[in-house]
């Protein structure tokens, strides 16, 4: 790991309770552990959740029954309709309700005056890839579809994820393009995990909350096996062939993240390619801190920021631009 100039004083009392969370080298323990410690890690350092109009499970057909999905509705929407974030959930070896997300949703659906909807989809090692991605599109579809049943307005639907959720996000993106099926009007990728290939300099640069071997480990779990010719682009969207005519992108990403560096080329390629984006880096910051804005101020801010962008994606879907 190298020396930085700056690691934010909040962000450092965080990595300096890691080892006693289970969380200095995930890869040195079980899944159950890893499940357990990297649930706690959100829930107990996020943001108090917000008050909601309603908080309740529905349930979307998915390809292998149906599929649970957390649907945060932040006020009463009357005869109208609110625009919806589709907000997959992260950690590709951990997370198995969108419970373990803390206070973070809410308090971005309160703030971007918006519907949340978060499904748990079916997760690794007892389902393997591409099983999440699968029930994730599904939704998506759905939603197209049928947002209407939830109050929420067909045709301003984002979808987003931090970590491997961005990877998800990403992906949609690009297999909507494949199938005909409308983009969403916004892809917000939050240190997203888009090259399951390449080794960006990031990733040995920075072991703060995830490291190399985290990654090869979670990988490993994610896809059962470590043969990544056989992944295929929905894990590694960043080494899509074309790019061009997919959502516009809000690409965020962490200065101490292994994961810097790709989310910085895949916000290259989609201006290269003509897709509107916006990539914005926070110094000092390491990985999964935007979910810990109950102990570091700067990840309060940043779903506050986040928000805004969402709400500024909303109003140009609904004035048509």
């Amino acid at each position: 790991m190298i020396s930085h100039v700056y690691i934010n004083p909040q962000t450092q009392a965080v990595i300096d309770q890691l080892a006693s969370r289970n969380l200095d080298d995930v890869s040195a323990y079980d899944i159950d552990t890893i499940r357990e410690s990297a649930s706690q890690l959100f829930t107990q350092l996020g943001p108090p959740p917000r008050p909601m109009h309603s908080e309740e499970y529905i349930q979307v057909p998915g390809p292998a029954g149906d599929i649970n999905c957390l649907v945060f509705t932040p006020f009463d929407p009357g005869e109208e309709t609110l625009p919806v974030l589709l907000y997959f959930i992260g950690g590709t070896f951990s997370h198995q309700s969108a419970k373990e997300l803390g206070g973070a949703p809410s308090v971005l659906a309160a703030e971007s005056n918006c519907i949340i909807v978060i499904p748990e989809h079916r997760i690794p090692p007892e389902n393997l890839f591409p099983a999440g991605f699968d029930d994730c599109f599904a939704v998506y579809k759905w939603l197209l579809e049928n947002a209407g049943e939830i109050s929420g307005d067909v045709d301003r639907i984002a979808v987003g994820g931090g970590s491997s959720a961005g990877t998800h996000a990403a992906a949609i993106c690009l297999d909507a393009k494949e199938e005909g099926v409308r983009q969403p009007i916004l892809q917000w990728l939050d240190v997203p995990f888009l090259d399951q290939i390449g080794e960006f300099p990031s990733v040995h640069e920075n072991s703060y909350l995830v490291d190399r071997a985290a990654l090869r480990f979670g990988a490993g779990i994610h896809f059962g096996h470590d043969n990544w010719r056989e992944w295929g682009l929905r894990a590694s969207p960043l080494r899509a062939p074309d790019v061009s005519g997919l959502a516009p992108a809000y690409i965020t990403t962490a200065e101490l993240d292994p994961l810097r560096d790709e989310g910085k080329a895949y916000a290259v390629r989609l201006r290269k390619a003509g897709v509107p984006c916006t990539h914005i880096c926070y110094e000092g910051q390491i990985h999964g801190f935007s979910g810990m804005g109950g102990v570091i101020d700067e990840g309060l801010m940043f779903l506050y920021q986040s928000a805004g962008v969402l709400r500024y994606a909303f109003d140009r879907a609904a004035a048509g631009a």
